[in-house]
């Protein structure tokens, strides 16, 4: 149904996801009034699953356009995240200042 393309953490607290899905998938959520279960649900739930990001309270620019020749729509949606989990390995964490690690 769709397809997360990317996560990236914007600042602490902000998560962007890009999200591409079937228009004609979309045009039905649209119709029947559940894009806010298909965001706030849907989406979510796949991105903790997937990447280990507690997302909630989406924010979504549903206005990129389809592209010409393509059935396939972009969502950008930035969620809150107060825990981020690193599900790819240890963080490291560095203090740019004093140029060393931080324990």
């Amino acid at each position: 149904m769709f397809s997360i393309k990317s996560v990236y953490r914007n600042c602490p607290e902000l998560v962007t996801v890009m999200v591409t899905i079937d228009s004609r998938a979309w045009n039905d959520f649209r119709k029947n009034g559940h894009l806010g279960q298909l965001y706030g649900i849907d989406i979510s739930n796949e991105v903790y699953r997937t990447y280990g990001v507690k997302a909630h309270n989406p924010t979504v620019n549903e206005s990129i356009k389809v592209k010409t020749g393509t059935t396939t729509k972009i969502i950008e949606l930035t969620y809150a995240d107060s825990e981020w989990v690193e599900k790819m390995g240890e963080l490291i964490h560095v203090d740019f200042v004093a140029k060393k690690r931080v324990a």
